[in-house]
């Protein structure tokens, strides 16, 4: 079973830290331990690379940090820039394909993976028609924590 989080992609790292994004942060890990645990999750992966690292200066993901916590896997599956450029992938559907290739040898685990909110339901599709099961579990992590504080969406198909 693969468990989709619709985000955005600033929870999904530490950089440019101020204090309303660290108690996001404290409270997207909570999430993500808390579903860890109570379905099983064996790997975490998630649409990031080094590259958004790197160009938001730092060297820490959430995803990775909580699965390096609990024990488990973790899995970037977005390609990098030179991916992109030797594999001519140029669209969100090219990217989602790649997405979906990464997580093909986790077909008899469960998988949590973390996606911009955008892709939930064209990355859903495809799962679902290459015979996966798919459930969404919330979406638009992190979308509000600079503004009135943190708001989680659920979605509740998942």
């Amino acid at each position: 079973m693969i468990y989709l989080v619709g985000v955005d992609h600033r929870i999904q790292h530490e950089g440019y830290l101020d204090s309303r994004k660290k108690v996001a942060l404290r409270k997207f890990r909570a999430y993500l331990k808390n579903i860890v645990c109570e379905r099983g999750i064996r790997v975490i992966a998630e649409e990031f690379n080094e590259d958004v690292l790197s160009r938001n200066h730092t060297e820490v993901s959430s995803a990775r940090k909580v699965a390096q916590a609990l024990g488990i896997e973790h899995r970037f599956c977005d390609p990098t820039r030179q991916e992109r450029k030797v594999r001519k992938i140029m669209t969100d559907r090219q990217r989602e394909r790649e997405w979906l290739n990464r997580l093909q040898e986790f077909s008899q685990r469960n998988v949590l993976f973390l996606c911009g909110s955008l892709h939930l339901q064209t990355f859903q599709k495809l799962l679902r028609k290459r015979g996966f099961e798919v459930g969404i579990l919330s979406d638009k992590w992190g979308y509000d924590y600079r503004g009135t504080g943190f708001v989680e969406y659920f979605d509740g198909d998942g």
